[in-house]
């Protein structure tokens, strides 16, 4: 062999294992199988602010996700999301994600949510690292639409199922809202405004977007109540025949974290006109009440319409 095809070589080899040391590699024995159930905790309690209640009401999406190598992102904070994560972001449409996630990839669903509140299940299979195969399924992303919204959803991104030799026994979750970043409205309700150019997706907190329309927006608080939560359960050989029964369940027990939504009232108007031409006069301004408080918020009270007295002095008289 030629001294420059086993210098080639070496550095292959060299690059092949520099490759093999950045994957995540699971050394379990067998294929795992998860439960996944997804409790959704969207009620008026919790985001009294804006609460849908008809022409849709609160509601969920599918649940769309996949178990993946390291090679593939369904998305992730910071990146600018994808056709397909447009399309279901904004309209819980999943045919273009389908189209996105490669071959290799395995694709898990559970069935949308009629209400604010309420469970789904699916289950999932997870498959290990082999000599012959040069990737591992040990990573999960998925998400969920919020029902209505402009373009947020809920999820999780790139996460490990496996650790070193052994499946992990379970996983639990707390879920907030994203921001697919492609359209600008401020609320629940908003009607389409493409966001352009297209932004990088992002968390939603109580204080960001800043915006005080915005149906998340909740100054008082330092962070915003989970919205839902996702558990994945390893199952064993007997689990596993059982199936799941359970899937659509839209009962669950409640945990209710209690969001104090303060009165919102508009600007005060212009001062009106004096009551009299000459002499003392009053006038007054007015304001009216934007949102009502609910669940201990402060209600901004004010005992009387504002009234400005004028003495106004006429050098001819009246």
């Amino acid at each position: 062999m030629y001294p420059s095809t086993s210098l080639l070589l070496l550095i292959a080899s060299s690059f092949s294992l520099v490759q093999a040391s950045n994957r995540t590699l699971c050394r379990a024995e067998e294929p795992a199988n998860y439960s996944v159930k997804f409790s959704a905790e969207w009620n008026t309690l919790s985001f009294p602010k804006q609460y849908p209640t008809h022409r849709p009401p609160a509601q969920w999406s599918l649940l769309f996700g996949c178990v993946h190598s390291d090679d593939f992102t369904l998305w992730a904070e910071g990146d600018m999301a994808s056709a397909g994560v447009k399309l279901f972001a904004e309209d819980g449409n999943p045919d273009l994600l389908l189209e996105e996630v490669n071959i290799t990839e395995v694709v898990f669903t559970a069935d949308p949510i009629t209400l604010g509140e309420g469970n789904t299940c699916t289950m999932l299979t997870a498959t290990p690292s082999h000599p012959l195969v040069r990737f591992s399924l040990v990573q999960v992303s998925f998400l969920v639409r919020v029902i209505p919204s402009p373009d947020w959803f809920l999820g999780a991104s790139r996460v490990n199922l496996c650790e070193g030799d052994e499946w992990r026994e379970s996983i639990s979750l707390d879920l907030f809202p994203w921001d697919a970043g492609t359209d600008s409205g401020f609320t629940f309700s908003s009607p389409n405004f493409p966001t352009s150019p297209q932004e990088p997706v992002f968390k939603i907190t109580a204080k960001h977007p800043s915006h005080p329309v915005n149906s998340f927006f909740y100054p008082r608080l330092e962070s915003l109540p989970r919205m839902g939560h996702l558990e994945l359960s390893l199952l064993s050989a007997a689990q596993r025949g059982e199936g799941m029964d359970k899937a659509g369940d839209n009962s669950m027990e409640k945990g209710l974290n209690t969001t104090p939504l303060d009165c919102e009232v508009s600007n005060w108007s212009t001062w009106g006109l004096c009551s009299h031409r000459c002499g003392i006069s009053t006038r007054q301004r007015t304001r009216y009440i934007v949102q009502l408080p609910a669940n201990a918020g402060d209600p901004l009270f004010w005992p009387t319409i504002p009234t400005n007295k004028i003495g106004h002095l006429s050098r001819h008289g009246c």
